[in-house]
């Protein structure tokens, strides 16, 4: 149904370069596209035969990260990616690579030798965790289900083998302790 995705650098045939920002719902209107031009200032609702596909230019950023265990210094890092304030980070550090908090950006940095690495995708995190814990709790409903239905199997198997099983039983039964 769409020929572009969130994220792709396109060419407008009139208006130039730019990235599809977000996809229209069918039905809206004749475009099918939001795509931020230039440096995402300005943009416009566009239609697909008037985009095409490039190649994304590679421009390099700095990246200005916190890390959790020092929030009062700031460390610069190269990065590629498209990444916003509060973006959670693996950056790739002297020790080895860590977790650090997006906090701002520059244009340049002679601090910055190392690179991000990539975006931490914390609501795919999320998800998936609800999505084991929804896992879990039916499995314990499941296993409570056949205990319960597990005992009055053997209570019926019990009162057809054995008569006074079935008496004490109904007996039980009658006085609401079963």
């Amino acid at each position: 149904m769409y020929k572009f995705k969130i994220g792709d650098y396109v060419m407008h045939k009139n208006l130039g370069e730019g990235y599809i920002a977000a996809l229209v719902p069918p039905g809206k209107m004749n475009s099918k596209y939001l795509v931020k031009f230039g440096d995402g200032s300005h943009s416009t609702y566009c239609r697909e035969e008037n985009l095409t596909l490039k190649e994304k230019p590679i421009k390099m950023k700095i990246a200005v990260v916190e890390f959790a265990e020092t929030p009062y210094k700031k460390y610069h890092f190269k990065s590629d990616l498209l990444l916003e304030k509060g973006d959670l980070v693996v950056v790739d550090t002297a020790n080895g690579f860590a977790v650090a908090e997006v906090v701002g950006f520059r244009e340049d940095s002679t601090y910055a030798t190392k690179w991000v690495v990539q975006k931490v995708d914390v609501k795919g995190h999320e998800k998936r965790l609800d999505q084991i814990r929804k896992v879990e709790s039916l499995k314990k409903e499941l296993e409570n289900r056949r205990k319960v239905v597990e005992a009055e199997a053997i209570h019926v198997l019990m009162s057809n083998i054995d008569p006074e099983y079935a008496r004490i039983h109904a007996t039980l039964a009658a006085m609401g302790e079963m």
